[in-house]
């Protein structure tokens, strides 16, 4: 729920998607080892997800890296 909210506001802060998307899948098994007593497995699955996710993204996250990542509401190049 906690990344959940930081990924929304970073959404809404750069217009970024994608690094909503990034912190959300980042944030997730963070939370659930340091606020939650999540039992180990459903934590090692967040973090298989994460990698899943982050190497998906990773056209994205270069993009963002140089600044040519689409933002919301960006008119199409």
């Amino acid at each position: 729920m906690y990344a959940g909210i930081i990924a929304i506001g970073s959404i809404f802060i750069t217009r970024y998607v994608s690094l909503g998307s990034i912190i959300f899948v980042i944030g997730t098994p963070l939370f659930m080892v340091l606020l939650f007593d999540y039992p180990n497995p459903y934590i090692y699955l967040t973090i298989v997800i994460a990698v899943l996710l982050i190497w998906r993204h990773q056209t994205n996250i270069k993009r963002l890296l140089t600044g040519q990542e689409s933002k919301i509401g960006q008119k199409s190049k």
